[in-house]
């Protein structure tokens, strides 16, 4: 999905879609789960991180 949609999810501009899925996603590692190969999702991560108001979460 981010791959075909480089900057966010769902349309040009960060929703509710992005804000929800974070969580899930940034803190993946945890399950040794590898995410060097999806540099898409790295990305997508910072993005997120880069938000107004975004407050920084533990493990993160």
């Amino acid at each position: 999905m981010l791959k075909n949609k480089p900057r966010w999810l769902e349309f040009d501009r960060p929703t509710i879609a992005d804000i929800a899925v974070f969580p899930y996603v940034a803190l993946v590692r945890g399950g040794k789960i590898n995410l060097d190969t999806y540099s898409h999702v790295l990305t997508w991560i910072e993005r997120v991180k880069q938000l107004p108001g975004y407050i920084p979460m533990a493990g993160l």
